[in-house]
């Protein structure tokens, strides 16, 4: 497996992936291509984009994103920004938006490696956020094993009623 940079070529199949990743549970979410380019778009434009991917005998199969929201901006979006989010001193914030990886290739340690690879480029003193659904228990033991702390803040899911997204970060000192 190889994980690079996220480059202007693979946009097309990240949006396959991000798909094919939302069709599995726990969304069992069938998004359509002109729904998945929005959603793309939206990501590309905010400040501080950026990516990996994970290629396995050559063939894309998963990726993360993140940007890097100034306290503004996660004011706008969530409130209080580093302090309703986490309290912290941390230099600059990353949001890790998703990591998806294909069907197929869940559960042998691709997101596990995207994720690895984030936090070794993550400069010191810094604060990754990130938010995971209730429901979500792959991703979740995944951040734990990895390190992320939950921040008890808890926002209701907007594709499911009675479920939560709750947010997530992990300060590397």
């Amino acid at each position: 497996m190889e994980i690079r940079r996220l480059l202007d070529r693979d946009e097309r199949s990240v949006q396959v992936v991000y798909r094919d990743a939302f069709l599995g549970p726990p969304w069992l979410e069938d998004i359509g291509v002109e729904e998945v380019g929005r959603r793309w778009r939206e990501y590309r434009a905010k400040r501080g984009f950026d990516g990996r991917v994970a290629l396995y005998h050559g063939d894309l199969v998963g990726a993360i994103w993140w940007d890097t929201p100034t306290p503004d901006d996660l004011r706008t979006v969530r409130g209080d920004a580093r302090g309703a989010i986490v309290q912290s001193d941390a230099e600059r914030i990353y949001w890790v938006r998703d990591t998806v990886v294909s069907r197929c290739r869940q559960g042998i340690g691709i997101g596990r490696e995207l994720r690895s690879a984030f936090i070794a480029e993550l400069p010191e003193d810094s604060i990754a956020l990130t938010r995971h659904r209730d429901d979500n228990t792959g991703i979740i033991r995944l951040s734990e094993t990895m390190g992320f702390r939950r921040t008890g803040i808890r926002v209701p899911s907007s594709q499911i009623p009675g479920l939560f997204h709750e947010y997530w970060y992990y300060h590397k000192r």
